[in-house]
């Protein structure tokens, strides 16, 4: 075990620890769940919004990062499409950009994104990307702070 001198470290240096620590907990906790296959289809017309994927996500170094699902892509005249099955294991948090919205305040187009926990074989949403009080719940579970049944209380 590598010998750390955790007198010598600030109060922010410690924090930062102490994050990186709950975070590695969470994700070696959940590395040893069951996994389940998912296979799904999203079309969205790029131009209104962004192009569809589906990415794992997951809190590290103090940032919230995207592990990308490698799906189908077909470009169509005006929609693209994502399609294919991937894997995920209970307790990860997926994310899936659909086709945007016109949001009328701005005028403009907007992207559509949702959360979902892996639960019992099943997607269950627990955000959707403009709900930041949402967002914040899912990152503050990525960082270790809540646990599964915290997420499906939400």
């Amino acid at each position: 075990m590598h010998s750390m001198k955790l007198e010598a470290l600030t109060t922010e240096d410690l924090q930062k620890l102490k994050e990186q620590i709950e975070c590695l907990i969470a994700s070696r906790q959940r590395g040893n769940e069951k996994e389940y296959t998912f296979t799904e289809s999203i079309t969205a017309d790029p131009t209104r919004g962004k192009s569809p994927y589906i990415a794992r996500l997951y809190y590290e170094n103090d940032e919230l990062k995207r592990d990308f699902y490698r799906l189908s892509y077909q470009k169509g005249y005006k929609k693209d499409t994502i399609s294919g099955s991937f894997s995920a294991r209970q307790g990860d948090i997926i994310e899936m950009r659909f086709e945007g919205f016109f949001n009328k305040r701005t005028q403009k187009w907007a992207e559509n994104r949702v959360w979902y926990l892996v639960h019992d074989g099943d997607l269950i949403e627990v955000a959707d990307f403009l709900d930041s009080r949402q967002k914040t719940k899912v990152i503050d579970y990525l960082k270790g702070k809540l646990n599964i049944g915290d997420m499906i209380k939400l």
